[in-house]
């Protein structure tokens, strides 16, 4: 498979870093030459270290963020639906701390442009994390990461 290489419009390389705020979701940082991702940590503090560590390699002012948006389900229990609210609210607390721009995108839309139909929850996230293999060969991808991957990688392609 051929190196995936992103140039903004203008000409120059942007950094994005894509965003799966669920529990069990993860955060990935895509440049010009590298791609970095890592497993949703356990607390606000491992959280926006992993953030800040991200950073490290990177110069801020050519830095986009995109974070996936849903909301609770009605099925959802209120622990788990508790639970996101509280990660994608750190999210953006962590991410406003750096004043960086930011966007959201839906399921819905970021899925939709990898063309993935209608499936089952189960088949949905074995065919998202498939995809991430195709585009990332060189990652050790798992479901963790798998969705933040290719969020990270619709928003380099598409919004900015």
């Amino acid at each position: 498979m051929p190196k995936i290489k992103y140039i903004h419009a203008e000409g120059k390389t942007i950094n994005v870093i894509g965003i799966d705020p669920g529990a069990k979701g993860g955060i990935t940082l895509i440049t010009e030459n590298n791609v970095t991702s890592r497993k949703c940590p356990d607390t606000p503090e491992s959280m926006a270290s992993a953030f800040m560590l991200l950073l490290e390699s990177v110069k801020l002012s050519n830095t986009k963020v995109c974070m996936e948006f849903v909301h609770a389900f009605p099925t959802d229990s209120r622990r788990s639906a508790f639970k996101f609210g509280t990660n994608y609210g750190i999210w953006r607390g962590i991410v406003a701390s750096y004043d960086l721009h930011y966007a959201e995108v839906s399921p819905q839309k970021w899925i939709k442009y990898y063309n993935i139909g209608k499936l089952t929850k189960l088949e949905r996230k074995r065919a998202l994390k498939e995809r991430a293999i195709e585009l990332f060969p060189n990652l050790k991808v798992t479901f963790n990461i798998s969705d933040s991957l290719l969020i990270a990688n619709y928003a380099k392609r598409e919004m900015f």
